[in-house]
């Protein structure tokens, strides 16, 4: 059995199509029907169940993926520690982030990060945390920011920001002179979120049920200016965090006093996963300078 026979059988299972999966290994769909047929005579039952449309993994098919992408994983791992030892000063660094810290936050980090460490590159990308957490767990990237709420035993966490949630309502709403607010006061109201994939509607849905209500939801999303130009126009009220930019719309910001809960941004790393050095590197940046910028 050879390790490029994996690598073929575990991009048809992903894909789900001969031509579209020879497409993307770069090879003739003959090729990769030979290379299946073979790699089913060896293991001693077919892998796959031919459709009209593609192929889909049957019962032996499904056992023999998890195997075989271990094997994958375990092979490419070792193959990036040797060359983590040949040159620790390169590599590439995988890294996701959500929508909020694309603007300042990521790129001011990595600017400053390659003054130091020229020759590693990174892989970018924006996500939400729930996905951006899944794909830690499943070795997609290396290092994640986002604002994990729940406990999560296989994830290493640094927090890099905190904030407190406020509520936030339209100038003429009835509560708007006040300063503070009891979070029972909104048990009524329309509310605008975050989608829940997000750890700002984690925190929103807890603390409205520790409140003892369930928030009525016209609105879910994910953009922070949207959200709060449709709190401006009364559609509802909605729980953001405090350092939120408010783009000069017709809103008030109101301590909320009942659950002063913070919504933490984090740096994320898994848990008892082989680190190459440009990503440890890049973890002992990070805190650095947190702990410099906490200390000004």
């Amino acid at each position: 059995m050879e390790f490029y026979q994996l690598l073929y059988f575990e991009t048809l299972a992903k894909v789900g199509n001969i031509s579209h999966a020879a497409e993307h290994l770069n090879l003739s769909q003959s090729a990769l029907s030979r290379s299946i047929q073979n790699l089913e005579k060896e293991v001693g039952a077919p892998l796959f169940t031919r459709e009209s449309r593609g192929v889909t993994l049957n019962t032996y098919g499904e056992v023999f993926l998890e195997h075989a992408t271990n094997a994958i994983n375990e092979i490419q791992t070792a193959e990036h520690k040797i060359q983590d030892l040949i040159n620790p000063m390169h590599g590439t660094i995988r890294l996701a982030f959500t929508q909020p810290l694309g603007s300042d936050y990521i790129p001011m980090l990595i600017s400053a990060f390659t003054e130091k460490y020229p020759n590693i590159q990174f892989k970018l990308s924006q996500d939400t945390t729930r996905k951006i957490l899944k794909q830690l767990n499943r070795d997609e990237i290396d290092i994640g920011f986002c604002s994990p709420f729940s406990a999560n035993t296989t994830i290493e966490k640094y927090t890099i920001l905190e904030e407190e949630l406020i509520m936030l309502v339209p100038k003429n709403h009835p509560l708007s002179k006040q300063k503070e607010v009891h979070l029972d006061e909104f048990a009524l109201e329309k509310f605008i979120v975050f989608k829940e994939d997000t750890s700002v509607r984690e925190v929103t849905d807890y603390i409205c049920h520790e409140a003892g209500f369930e928030p009525t939801i016209v609105f879910e999303g994910i953009a922070e200016k949207s959200i709060i130009d449709l709190v401006s126009k009364n559609f509802g009220v909605a729980i953001v965090p405090i350092g939120i930019p408010l783009f000069d719309f017709p809103v008030v910001p109101l301590k909320i006093l009942n659950q002063p809960v913070h919504h933490r941004t984090q740096l994320t790393w898994a848990k008892d996963r082989y680190i190459s050095p440009a990503v440890r590197n890049f973890i002992q940046f990070t805190k650095k300078l947190v702990d410099e910028q906490s200390n000004l």
